[in-house]
């Protein structure tokens, strides 16, 4: 099996930019310790220049996510003491979609494509499963994160479902989540001491953290059963 220059050339970026980014310790940037440290600077640009901020929040939540580069959860939290809940939901919705689906289309160029025409015969019942139920498995995966995000990503560009399914079932199944991690950003935003722990917003949304996989369960067998009532 020939691999493509082309090919090469994105591994070897891929490559360079992992190495680079351990090397020089970049995830230290990437964490919930650093966001308080800099939050006084960010809310001051953010104040300044608030189109520039929000354009640069978005790309970087891109990259990060196309890249499977740990600290999204941060850049989360960030949305929410940046932004606020509603557009930082928004901002952080887009990024995370965005960058998941450059994820899922380099492991569908790198692999996918290859796997599929090699083992067409074997994949068929699997392929046709991902046709049908593609975004109700997608969607799951997404609200109950029992398997990483990034794993998701690569997984799912190795199957047949099209691309614009991927980006509205990630958007829609990652959205709670990244709502509830976004408030809880406002509220990190303003911890000052262990006291600030306890306050009653805070608290609800760790407690609404908690019922989302319950919740999300409920919703998806009443969709599966609607799915269920609407084919028969």
């Amino acid at each position: 099996m020939r691999i493509g220059w082309q090919k090469l050339l994105l591994v070897l970026i891929l490559l360079l930019f992992f190495t680079a980014f351990i090397h020089y310790d970049l995830g230290r940037f990437l964490t919930i310790a650093q966001l308080k440290i800099a939050k006084h600077e960010l809310l001051d640009y953010y104040a300044s220049h608030r189109v520039m901020t929000a354009l640069l929040f978005v790309v970087t939540y891109i990259v990060l996510a196309a890249l499977s580069v740990p600290g999204a959860l941060s850049l989360t939290f960030a949305a929410g003491a940046i932004f606020g809940p509603l557009l930082g939901t928004v901002l952080a919705s887009v990024g995370s979609a965005l960058g998941a689906t450059g994820a899922f289309l380099s492991a569908r160029y790198l692999l996918g494509n290859s796997i599929q025409k090699r083992y067409a015969g074997k994949l068929e019942m699997i392929n046709r499963g991902f046709r049908d139920e593609g975004a109700f498995y997608l969607v799951s995966l997404r609200l109950f994160a029992v398997i990483p995000y990034f794993v998701t990503n690569v997984v799912m560009g190795l199957t047949p479902i099209p691309t614009r399914t991927f980006l509205w079932a990630t958007q829609l199944g990652m959205l709670p989540v990244i709502f509830l991690f976004t408030y809880t950003g406002t509220e990190l935003s303003g911890i000052e001491s262990v006291s600030d722990l306890f306050s009653p917003r805070l608290i609800l949304s760790f407690i609404a953290m908690a019922l989302l996989p319950i919740v999300a369960k409920k919703l998806i067998q009443w969709w599966k059963k609607h799915q269920g009532a609407r084919k028969s």
